[in-house]
């Protein structure tokens, strides 16, 4: 399994940050200046117009935290001091008259001084939030925006990217994210930039990787134990299991918060089974439920994984299943027997997904005629919507319809708990291994050696 720290990790994070974070407060000051179109409010009174930054803080008493509340002056001007609990990005609500008009993030760091100008009621074309965080914040999200669209270019057709081409595109943009940590030193623009970096690499240039993660292990970061996992998952690859035990036995070694050192169990659990190590990857997680009985999303996860390691693991047989496609055909499992296949569920609304499917495009053009299948069951609602994403990319295998996974019951016989989920089956109808998230290139050398093997 691959990514499979959903919410559950998420919760394990907020609630470090918050536990961890409650001993000291940081500090930076604001003040800004919000008017109002003349042709909105012709009065050249800008009074009361209010500035709210407020931290989401789950399982408190008080579930929203307000860091900072400010009212505009007659000429729009408003300033003071922001206290917030950890450095990172925060919600900024503002609006007049006790109405909120529009919301957008804000980064916060320790004395880093922010000034802010806006003007309603274009006020997101107008927008201007700069300080050294905001600053690099804005060029990191730019850089997201461009990565996107060059995704999306490829996806069109209108340029042909051969599969030997993509290696070298992944590579490119990874140095531009990981370029940011020379401009923007020690920023949380960098932090996310720097995960981003390593992560477009899996599988196409694991020893850049590798390198990559063990240079910035040291980081102040959000995300080092994301990072050590992929890392770990790299070594597993280009060299063995034991090397990436051996990452994370070092990352031990680092001053972690208790729910870090969970999720790096919850990591270790998943290599473990994602290299056929049933046995010792069932053992940690029993471990690891009976540690922390305490914990009811640790808990939880714990049973989706001690579930899959039983029903779902390498060599356990493929569930049945019965789908109709978007075209009509009933398909089901014994529709491939014989041939290794892909099922996979997925939400065609989700951008990652688009990245994937061009690289599942690159992988089906080039393993279908070695005996590979490939089956998509979509859980969007409508055949609408099916049917305009496969307008827009093409649809080169089997689409469900809208209703397909119900007539299935692949939701509860796959265990899905994230999305996008795949299960890859050999030609005699067991699973060779369950995928959680989007982790496509770790699929495909999966693919190649399994041909190669037969």
């Amino acid at each position: 399994m691959k990514n499979t720290l959903n919410l559950l990790l998420i919760l394990f994070l907020l609630l470090a940050i918050s536990v961890n974070t409650q001993a000291r407060q940081l500090t930076a000051e604001i003040e800004g200046t919000i008017t109002v179109s003349p042709e909105l409010d012709d009065s050249g009174d800008f009074t009361d117009i209010f500035v709210n930054i407020i931290f989401l803080n789950p399982g408190s008493e008080i579930e929203v935290d307000t860091l900072f509340y400010g009212k505009t002056d007659f000429w729009g001007k408003f300033s003071g001091s922001v206290t917030f609990p950890e450095r990172g990005e925060y919600i900024m609500n503002v609006g007049r008259f006790d109405n909120i008009l529009y919301t957008t993030r804000i980064a916060l760091q320790d004395g880093d001084d922010i000034s802010l100008s806006a003007r309603m009621p274009d006020f997101y074309e107008t927008l201007v939030i700069s300080s050294f965080e905001n600053d690099a914040m804005r060029d990191y999200y730019r850089l997201e925006r461009n990565f996107g669209r060059m995704i999306d270019f490829i996806n069109s057709g209108v340029a042909e990217v051969t599969q030997d081409t993509i290696p070298e595109l992944l590579l490119t943009w990874s140095d531009l994210y990981w370029s940011m940590r020379e401009a923007y030193p020690n920023s949380i623009a960098t932090d996310k930039s720097s995960l981003r970096a390593i992560e477009i690499l899996r599988g196409w240039h694991d020893r850049t990787l590798i390198e990559r993660v063990n240079e910035s292990m040291s980081d102040d970061s959000f995300f080092r134990v994301d990072k050590i996992s992929l890392g770990a998952d790299a070594l597993s690859r280009v060299e063995d299991v034991q090397s990436a035990i051996s990452l994370f036995d070092r990352a031990k070694g680092f001053d972690l918060t208790e729910s870090e050192h969970i999720e790096l169990d919850m990591h270790r659990i998943e290599l473990l089974l994602d290299n056929g190590m049933t046995n010792e990857s069932l053992r940690l997680a029993r471990d690891l439920q009976n540690q922390h009985p305490d914990k009811d999303d640790l808990q939880e996860w714990l049973e989706v994984i001690i579930f899959d390691l039983e029903n779902l693991s390498e060599g356990n047989p493929a569930p049945d299943f019965e789908i109709t496609t978007i075209d009509g055909d009933v398909i089901s499992n014994e529709s491939f027997s014989g041939k290794f296949y892909l099922i996979e569920i997925v939400d065609l609304s989700d951008p990652s997904y688009h990245v994937d499917y061009t690289l599942l495009n690159f992988y089906h053009s080039t393993y279908s005629e070695a005996g590979i299948e490939f089956l998509t069951v979509p859980l969007n609602p409508s055949n609408v919507a099916i049917r305009a994403f496969l307008e827009d990319r093409g649809g080169n295998w089997p689409f469900a319809n809208a209703s397909g996974f119900r007539e299935a019951d692949l939701i509860n016989k796959v265990n899905v708990q994230v999305l996008p989920t795949r299960l890859l089956v050999d030609p005699d109808g067991n699973i060779v291994r369950k995928y959680s998230g989007t982790d496509v290139a770790i699929i495909e050398q999966q693919i190649q050696q399994l041909l190669n093997e037969d």
